[in-house]
């Protein structure tokens, strides 16, 4: 009888020795099996962050322009009979009905060809361009300066404030009449501000928010904006550019050139000026 016993617990004990040994054996197969997958793992995280660097998106070019020459551009404020020698702006921004044709009849007979920055944005400049442009959008461009640019086959750029609307300033029918005949139209701020001095919320708002009214007046896209009075800093360019403009027009003197078509000169146009001299 004891010797049965003996002969059971030696049993039990080889038993129990069988399974530790295995379960030993089983613990250390599935911890070096984890390793193998977190090594695995890693060297697949370090090959798809591999992957991503070698796919990463480019850096953005600046924009490009489609025209990078030089362009006379003409710039007018009213077409009017004025001679009030107590307005002596005024007067200096004042350019007759006369005058006005004759200048016309100049660039015609010289085989200057009239464009807009949405040809030149094209890349579509003849010989001898030359651009327009009316600051302020006054109801004497629609009474004396439209008609005589329709009667010639020649166009322009109207620059237009958004709040100036109606009375002595183009209505919203007359700037749709004039753009659905061919007149450019861009932006000249809402409120003609001088932007360089005015906070650069204020002056984001002047900027961005006058394009989408103006293109809703006219159904097209607006792509010029003339800083009113001619100021402008750093800043306020980049805000023009951001806004999505693709040209900007100062008022400072000279031919453009269309290497910085963020602050393109003008040859400005008074009652005085022989346009012979100032575009040579």
């Amino acid at each position: 009888m004891k010797k049965n016993r003996k002969t059971v617990i030696t049993i039990i004990l080889i038993i129990v020795t069988v399974l530790a040994i295995g379960f030993f054996a089983y613990s250390k197969t599935h911890q070096s099996s984890i390793k193998v997958a977190a090594d695995n793992t890693s060297d697949n995280s370090t090959v798809s962050v591999s992957a991503q660097a070698a796919v990463a998106t480019p850096p953005i070019e600046p924009p490009k322009t489609t025209y990078s020459g030089k362009i006379p551009i003409l710039m007018y404020h009213y077409i009017r009979d004025y001679a009030d020698q107590s307005d002596p702006i005024g007067v200096g921004l004042s350019v007759s009905p006369a005058k006005f044709a004759a200048q016309l009849d100049y660039l015609q007979l010289n085989d200057y060809k009239t464009i807009t920055f949405l040809d030149v944005e094209k890349n579509n400049v003849p010989p001898k361009a030359i651009i327009l442009t009316f600051d302020d959008g006054y109801i004497d461009f629609y009474q004396n300066a439209y008609p005589e640019l329709k009667r010639r086959g020649m166009t322009a750029v109207s620059y237009i404030v958004t709040s100036f609307n109606g009375g002595r300033y183009l209505d919203d029918s007359q700037i749709k009449e004039i753009a659905d005949y061919g007149i450019e139209i861009g932006s000249h701020t809402i409120s003609h501000l001088n932007l360089a001095m005015t906070s650069s919320v204020r002056a984001q708002k002047e900027i961005n928010d006058s394009r989408p009214i103006l293109e809703r007046v006219i159904g097209k896209p607006i792509i010029s904006f003339c800083y009113p009075t001619g100021k402008y800093s750093d800043s306020v360019v980049s805000t023009v550019k951001n806004a999505g403009y693709k040209y900007a027009a100062t008022t400072k003197g000279g031919l453009a050139d269309f290497t910085d078509p963020f602050r393109l000169y003008r040859y400005r146009m008074n009652s005085e000026t022989n346009i012979a001299s100032a575009i040579k």
